[in-house]
């Protein structure tokens, strides 16, 4: 199991702060050679099912399940028993005499014709299953992809959600030139990775759908039938061959998937899966070209999810995910309440449009723009003030704008935009859980981040956990005012049907609201997933949480008392200040800055031994730092002056001009060949006034 303290680095790091980021040592001195992780076959990873409830189909409404047809189950004239002629009898005379008449020989009565049994349905060629199949297989096109479709009855068709999304209307088009646009997306389901079109007007036959599960036995011949890479504007279907590897089974919703090795690739979503007899028996959902093979979600678990999203209804338990329609608007006020919480806006527009779009607030905040491929734009330029940025948008349709906290607590912004806006409301964010129970979310866009409130008593134990097809799910678990380390995260620690499930076991170090995240491992999948918390044996071991920081007072104000993850030291800092997130690669223990001053604190540790030159004194290590580390980053007017804390602790301090910054670093190396770096980068214009509690703040270093 995977689990980590802070796994968000990239999420929380102050980008901007390319001083101290040219001043790290451990990899810089490394790289100057000194000698002394289902994807899915849309751009949307990852699809999944659940078994919807069965529903009673009204009996006026043809199903999709496979009907006795001339082609399927032929039907003899000799297949009917006939039925026996009655022997004729005499009509009674009006004086019936009791007397018998003489028995007349009976003749024998015909014995009725043995209903023959049915031969076996005959196999069919490829060539054949693919001129049954093939007519009724639909090419879905977006702006942003290409999948495929079944033709199911009354003109519907059914294709992946991950193809569709967030399209309302899609481009269709049939094998015998059928050419329709704007084609309705009736309904979708995140959870099960379905969508319904439709409906359309054809001459080609619908496709009924066949539950073969207890029919398909491992090593049986199966065909993929659909339109993967497809490049064509009025093309024809493909067909590929394997066999039956086995059955994978999702247990939470009860959902069945046929593994096959028949070759797949993007394009083939929502394709069909035939059986040796013409049967459409799944539908193609993901590949997994690396391990060679490919899934289908089987039409049992398909068949009663697409007639209630044909009658309208929200299968998925999520309720109505679909995108926000209106015309929007250019400016918005937004109040982000916390750091997980988010606010996302829908905006349309057309390939070449200029769009130009900035927030302004007194928190650190960061703004992105992503189509359907991935982020186009992001802007995260200061700790405070205006973030601003300008993009052509490259795709014509819908793009999702997203505002999130860089780092801090919680603050408002003002967003304006020149292309008008649609707020996407996520019904996850801020939603209750309470120990004990399963909910269902989803990561709705790509950038997506869903958070949930719980109230925990110190000391109680949880075990949360995550369970999707759709996304590589990451749960994170926060709580108001905590620091950096004090949030655990994990991904993948919960197994699932492909090891991609997040889970762990938490106890709480205090009573009060905490928050659990979640949000897809790479930012390149949506759809749905269940989340559960539930009570933890005693004994279950446990995330283990670092204690809240004590504080002290001081003629700086209140410092924060900074223990060391070696506990070798503890040294004091601005309490005030912003801590940033941490990139542990670079050895990082502590980072923070103040927003009034723009001066940055970063702590950093490193073993001398691995820098592979051997052990190093205090000089030949700071000789090493100023050489391939400062002054390839350009720092001038280097001086170098041996100093003592107050506890008697050596060190070197150094002070130099780098950009517009005056930085002071102090380094000391341990008997154990620890080495700490101590660093203020201070700009230039402040250097007079924040001296001082860099000086204070070194002298501060205790060794336990």
């Amino acid at each position: 199991m995977h689990v980590d303290v802070a796994l968000f680095g990239s999420r929380k790091r102050a980008r901007w702060a390319i001083v101290i980021g040219l001043m790290i040592g451990m990899v810089a001195i490394s790289q100057a050679g000194c000698t002394n992780g289902p994807e899915s076959e849309g751009p949307g990873d990852a699809a999944s099912s659940s078994r919807a409830t069965t529903t009673s189909v009204p009996t006026n409404t043809p199903t999709l399940t496979e009907t006795p047809s001339a082609t399927s189950t032929p039907t003899p004239t000799a297949t009917s028993p006939p039925t026996p002629t009655p022997t004729s009898t005499p009509a009674p005379t009006a004086t019936p005499s009791p007397t018998p008449t003489n028995m007349p020989t009976p003749t024998a009565t015909p014995s009725p014709t043995p209903v023959p049994t049915p031969a076996p349905i005959a196999e069919l060629s490829p060539a054949e299953v693919y001129e049954r199949v093939s007519p009724s297989l639909a090419f879905i096109e977006t702006t942003a992809t290409t999948g495929s479709g079944v033709l199911i009855r009354d003109g519907y068709v059914i294709t992946n959600y991950h193809v569709v999304w967030p399209y309302d209307s899609v481009r269709v088009v049939f094998p015998d030139g059928t050419e329709m646009e704007g084609v309705e997306v009736v309904g979708w389901d995140p959870m099960a990775d379905l969508a319904v079109l439709g409906p359309v007007d054809v001459s080609a036959q619908p496709l009924p759908l066949k539950d073969a599960e207890k029919d398909t036995a491992i090593g049986s011949e199966l065909f993929l039938v659909g339109y993967p890479a497809e490049a064509d504007q009025l093309p024809k279907p493909s067909i590929t061959r394997g066999i039956l590897s086995r059955f994978r089974e999702w247990e939470r919703p009860g959902m069945t998937y046929f593994q096959t090795d028949a070759a797949i690739g993007g394009g083939q979503s929502g394709g069909a899966l035939v059986n040796s007899r013409g049967h459409v028996v799944g539908i193609s959902t993901f590949s997994f070209s690396d391990a060679g093979f490919a899934l289908a979600a089987s039409s049992a678990d398909i068949i009663p999810i697409v007639e209630r999203l044909i009658q309208g209804e929200f299968t998925s338990g999520l309720g109505d995910r679909r995108l926000p329609e209106g015309l929007g608007s250019f400016a918005f006020d937004l109040d982000l309440r916390n750091y997980w919480d988010t606010r996302a806006f829908v905006l349309d527009a057309t390939a070449g449009t200029m769009l130009e779009v900035g927030i302004e607030g007194s928190g650190d905040g960061w703004l992105h723009v992503s189509d359907a491929f991935g982020v186009i734009l992001e802007v995260d330029d200061g700790l405070t003030g205006i973030e601003y940025g300008t993009v052509e948008l490259l795709t014509s349709g819908v793009h999702i704008l997203q505002v999130e906290m860089a780092s801090g607590e919680s603050s408002g912004f003002e967003l304006a935009s020149s292309v008008r806006l649609r707020p996407l409301n996520d019904p996850d964010d801020s939603r209750n859980v309470t120990v004990g129970e399963t909910v269902v979310g989803s990561i709705d866009h790509l950038s997506d981040w869903d958070w949930y409130s719980i109230r925990l008593k110190e000391g109680e134990t949880v075990r949360i956990s995550t369970d999707s097809l759709n996304v590589d799910t990451v749960i994170y678990v926060d709580f108001p005012n905590s620091r950096d380390n004090q949030v655990v995260s994990d991904d993948d620690g919960g197994g699932g049907l492909f090891g991609l499930n997040s889970q762990l076991v938490y106890r709480a170090p205090h009573s009060g609201e905490y928050i659990i995240a979640v949000s897809d491992a790479e930012g390149t999948a949506f759809g749905g997933y269940y989340l559960s918390v539930e009570s933890a044996r005693q004994g279950t071991e446990t995330v283990v949480v670092p204690p809240s920081p004590r504080f002290v007072d001081s003629s700086f104000g209140t410092m924060m008392l900074f223990e060391s993850p070696s506990g070798y030291y503890s040294i004091q800092v601005p309490e005030a200040w912003t801590e940033l997130a941490l990139d542990d690669s670079q050895g990082e223990v502590f980072s923070a800055l103040d927003p009034m001053t723009n001066t940055e604190v970063l702590v950093v540790e490193e073993d001398v031994l691995a820098l592979g030159i051997g052990e190093l004194s205090l000089d030949e290590y700071t000789d090493v730092i100023e050489a391939h580390v400062l002054i390839p980053a350009g720092a001038e007017n280097i001086t170098r002056q041996m100093v003592r804390t107050e506890q008697g602790l050596a060190a070197i301090r150094l002070e130099m001009s780098l950009l517009t910054y005056r930085v002071i670093r102090y380094i000391h190396v341990s008997e154990d060949n620890l080495a700490i770096n101590i660093t203020y980068a201070i700009p230039s214009e402040q250097f007079d006034q924040v001296k001082s509690l860099a000086e204070y703040s070194f002298n501060s270093i205790h060794v336990n």
